[in-house]
C-alpha cells in the first residue's frame, strides 16, 4: 500500500542504551506487525520465568548478555543503586527491560505487547494491552482506546476505555461486536470485564505514551476505597500524585474517571 521497494520497519529500544534491541533488517521480509529482528550483538530472549526462554509465547524481553552499548552507570548514581533497581532487580544479572514480547517461532520476528507493568492477569491469564488494541484499533467508529487491569483483592478484572469518533457513540451493539471479536480472534479470558466511553480523551504523557500504569493505580485505589469506605470517600481521598500529572500532556483527563460508577462497583 506504500511502495513495493521501501523497507517499513518497526524497531523497539531505548533511550538509556541510545539502541534498538530489536529492529530492521533489510535482507528479511517485513511482516504486518512484527518488528523484523533482533538485533546484532543483543542476546533478545523472551522469557516467562527466569531462565526460561520460550518461542512462540508472550513473556518478558531480556537481554542475557553485555552488549556494546550497556551503560557503565548513571550520572549522579552512588552504589549504582538507581542502575541496578532499573534493570537488574528482577532477574539477577540478566538485563531486563520490562517490555512484553512474542518471538515468532515461524519468521523469528518479534511482537511487542506493551509494558510488562502494564501486562493484564485477570484469572491468572497474562497478557499484553496491545492484543486488545491490534483489534479495536480495526474499528473505524473508535479514534482511541486505552486497556487496564483494575485490582480487586489478589484478582483483577480488565477495563477498556474507548474514545469514539465524531458522530458516534459507545452503544451495546458496538460492545457486543467487540466483545465477539475478541473471543473468537483471542480467547473468552481477553474479553474485557468493562467496556467504558471515555468523553475526556485517552490521558498521553507529553512524548505521546498512552498511559496505563498510572489509570491502572488510579482505577484500582478507587475500588479498594469504595469497597472499604464507599464510593463518596474514595473520591474524597484517592488522589493522583504530581509525579504523575506532571509528565502528562492532558492530566485533566484523570478525573473522568472519578465520575465513572462503574469502576466503584
Amino acid at each position: 500500500h506504500i511502495k513495493a521497494d521501501v523497507c517499513l520497519s518497526s524497531i523497539t529500544g531505548g533511550t538509556d542504551i541510545c539502541s534498538l534491541f530489536c529492529g530492521a533488517n533489510t535482507a528479511l521480509p517485513v511482516y504486518r506487525g512484527e518488528v523484523q529482528t533482533r538485533g546484532l550483538g543483543m542476546a533478545i530472549e523472551c522469557w516467562i520465568d527466569n531462565e526460561n526462554p520460550v518461542i512462540g509465547e508472550s513473556g518478558d524481553m531480556v537481554c542475557v548478555k553485555p552488549f556494546p552499548c550497556m551503560p557503565v552507570f548513571f550520572w549522579g548514581d552512588d552504589g549504582n543503586k538507581r542502575y541496578r533497581s532499573a534493570y537488574f532487580d528482577h532477574y539477577p544479572r540478566v538485563w531486563y527491560h520490562g517490555d512484553y514480547m512474542i518471538i515468532n517461532n515461524e519468521t523469528g520476528g518479534v511482537h511487542m505487547l506493551g509494558r510488562s507493568d502494564g501486562t493484564l492477569n485477570p484469572a491468572g491469564v497474562r497478557f499484553g494491552s496491545a492484543e486488545l488494541y491490534n483489534i479495536v484499533d480495526t474499528y473505524p467508529e473508535i479514534t482511541d482506546s486505552l486497556v487496564v487491569g483494575q485490582r480487586q483483592g489478589v484478582d483483577e478484572r480488565v477495563l477498556m476505555f474507548l474514545q469514539m469518533a465524531d458522530g458516534h457513540e459507545l452503544t451495546a451493539e458496538i460492545v457486543k461486536r467487540i466483545s465477539m471479536h475478541i473471543r473468537g480472534q483471542l480467547s473468552p479470558r481477553h474479553v474485557p470485564a468493562l467496556i467504558l466511553e471515555v468523553k475526556g480523551g485517552i490521558p498521553y504523557t507529553v512524548n505521546g505514551k498512552k498511559v496505563e500504569i498510572a489509570v491502572k493505580k488510579l482505577v484500582s485505589d478507587l475500588y479498594k476505597v469504595a469497597q472499604e469506605s464507599g464510593a463518596d470517600q474514595a473520591i474524597k481521598t484517592v488522589k493522583t500524585d504530581e509525579k504523575t500529572t506532571s509528565t502528562l500532556a492532558n492530566p485533566e483527563s484523570l478525573l473522568q474517571f472519578y465520575a465513572m460508577p462503574e469502576l466503584f462497583k
